[in-house]
């Protein structure tokens, strides 16, 4: 599930930025992923990433084709930006808004 908001391996963009030839490093994938999620909480300790998680492990495949397991980890994940709604605005230095009329 990861890579769902990012672009996981990236070859097209190296292309379109220019890049001739791309060597893949797929090899190294696991280690660049841990050192990319250990900086990324060392910027949650600065205040400069807002990291949110799941409550709970998610019990699902990388392939997952369960209907109800993907129900209800969209439905995780709604309430969990509901829940963090205030602290999300708040991180983001935004006003939130009243419903016009």
């Amino acid at each position: 599930m990861d890579g769902g908001l990012s672009d996981s391996i990236p070859i097209k963009k190296a292309f379109d930025d220019g890049v001739d030839k791309v060597i893949d490093a797929i090899n190294n994938r696991n280690e660049t992923y841990n050192n990319e999620l250990k900086y990324m909480e060392e910027m949650v300790q600065t205040g400069k990433v807002l990291a949110i998680y799941p409550k709970e492990a998610i019990d699902m495949g990388r392939t997952e084709r369960n209907k109800e397991k993907l129900w209800k980890c969209y439905n995780d994940g709604y309430n969990r930006g509901i829940e963090l709604h205030n602290e999300i605005i708040d991180f983001a230095r935004l006003t939130p808004t009243s419903p016009t009329k």
